[in-house]
C-alpha cells in the first residue's frame, strides 16, 4: 500500500482553505487542487509498504498551530503554512521518520518543511496569475488548529484522484 504518516486538517478550517481555492481557481491556472476533505499537512511520506505494516508512533503533548500564509514550492505546489507551536509539530515530524526508519523506510533527504498542499500545479499556465493573486492571501490567517493526533493514511488512486484512507490513529498524550 502507498502510505503517509500526516495530520488532517480540523473540519472547521476546511471552509476557509475552499474559499481560498475558489479565489485562486478563478485565475485559469492548470491546478490539481486538493479536495477539502482531503486537506492534511504531511509528516512523513512512506511511499509502497507492505499491507501488514505496523509503526510505533508515539506523538508528544496535544499543541495547537495557526493556520496562515500562502505560498507556492517552485511552480509545483500551492500550500497554506502553518506557524505558533512549530518545535513540537517538529518532534512529530521527526519521530514519524524515526517511525518509518524503524520499518525500513529510508529518511527524507530534504528538510521538513510544515505546510497544507492544497494544489498540486500542472504547467506554467496562467502561473504569473496565480501568484498574483496568492499575494492577497499571504498574511491570511484561517484560524487556530488544535494538532490531537497523526495519523497513517493509505493513498489509493482513482479517476477522480487520489482517496485517503485511515490506516491506524495516533493519539497526542499529555504528559
Amino acid at each position: 500500500m502507498r502510505a503517509f504518516f500526516a495530520v488532517p486538517l480540523m473540519d472547521s478550517l476546511k471552509p476557509a482553505v475552499a474559499a481560498l481555492q475558489d479565489d485562486l481557481r478563478a485565475v485559469g491556472a492548470a491546478v490539481s487542487w486538493v479536495p477539502p476533505e482531503s486537506l492534511h499537512l504531511t509528516l512523513k511520506f512512506l511511499g509502497e509498504i507492505p499491507e501488514n505494516s505496523r509503526f510505533d508512533l508515539q506523538p508528544p503533548a496535544p499543541f495547537d498551530l495557526e493556520l496562515a500564509g500562502v505560498g507556492e514550492f517552485g511552480g509545483r505546489v500551492a500550500w497554506v503554512g502553518c506557524r505558533g507551536a512549530l518545535d513540537p509539530l517538529r518532534e512529530l515530524a521527526a519521530r514519524a521518520e524515526a517511525a518509518g526508519e524503524r520499518a525500513g523506510v529510508p529518511r527524507e533527504a530534504r528538510r521538513f518543511s510544515p505546510h497544507v498542499t492544497i494544489g498540486r500545479i500542472r504547467s506554467n499556465r496562467n502561473l504569473d496569475k496565480l501568484r498574483g493573486r496568492m499575494t492577497r492571501w499571504k498574511e491570511q490567517v484561517f484560524g487556530m488548529w488544535p494538532v490531537r493526533r497523526a495519523v497513517l493514511f493509505r493513498s489509493e488512486t482513482s479517476p477522480g484522484g487520489s482517496v485517503y484512507k485511515v490506516v491506524a490513529e495516533y493519539p497526542c498524550i499529555a504528559t
